[in-house]
Parts: C-alpha cells; structure tokens; sequence
C-alpha cells in the first residue's frame, strides 16, 4: 500500500481569473516582412479572421535566411490573439512547490536575459503530402509549419 501526503502551499486556495484574461480573443494579426526589394508575407488559411482556427505558415520561398524574421515565424491560433494588460498581467507559480511565486513584467526584466535561436515545427507540418491526390501548392503552403528564429 502506498500513500502520500500533500504539503501546505499544495492545498492553497485556486487562483482567480481577472475579467480581462476571459474576454474573446482578437484575429492573429500576421505580418510582413521586408527584405531588400521584395515583401515577404505569412500565407494564412484564415484571412478574414472568422472565429475559427488560424495558421500563419513562414513563406520559405525565397531561402535566402536560415533565420526567419520573427514577423514571419508561423503561428497556429486556436483562438485567436489574446489582449493582455501589462499592468495586470502576472507568472504565478503555484501548487506543489515549497514557497509559491508571483511576478509582474516589472520584475521579471530584472532578470538576465538570454537569447537563442531555435527552430520550431508543428507536428501537422507537410500533412498536405499524405492526401489520396497529389497536391500541386508552394514550399510555404506545404511546408510552411516550421521555423527558425532568435
């Protein structure tokens, strides 16, 4: 027989949901990006931001960067572009932990920060290739779940 034993900070109180944090999203705003004389530009399946998912993929045409601007990483929204209010907005790290942990944006850039570049792909990117009929679309519309960026 086994057993375990919660300790205080796991018994705490539930958080609150401010107000702000359950209004309806907004449309993903998906970007451009300018490089030298040509506008590169996120192909999306939801152009007129109905309420339904949306996916932004990184056009990888032009391959003349291993890392993607950050306007053109892909996005994959399930529910849109939350409104977030800086001055509200907080980390909470709660639960099975020994001393729980709140922090606002203020205090969080006191921290170092620390930059990386990483790629990043969906696990539906290239599902286009496994249709019954072969599909004739551009490298961004196939393959347009992926990524690099810092």
């Amino acid at each position: 027989m086994t057993g375990y034993t919660l300790a205080g900070s796991a018994a705490a109180a539930p958080l609150a949901d401010d107000p702000w944090s359950r209004a309806r999203a907004r449309t993903c705003r998906l970007t451009a990006f300018r490089r030298g004389s040509k506008k590169r530009r996120a192909h999306t399946r939801n152009p007129n931001g109905e309420p339904r998912t949306q996916h932004g993929r990184t056009p990888h045409q032009p391959a003349s960067w291993h890392v993607h601007p950050n306007g053109l990483h892909f996005v994959i929204s399930h529910a849109g572009d939350a409104d977030i209010d800086p001055e509200k907005h907080r980390l909470v790290i709660h639960g099975l932990v020994k001393r729980p942990l709140l922090f606002g944006l203020e205090a969080l850039a006191r921290y170092p920060m620390v930059s990386r570049m990483t790629f990043v792909e969906c696990g539906g990117n290239s599902a286009p290739l496994f249709s019954r009929e072969p599909i004739q679309a551009s490298v961004q519309a196939l393959h347009g779940l992926a990524s690099c960026a810092e």
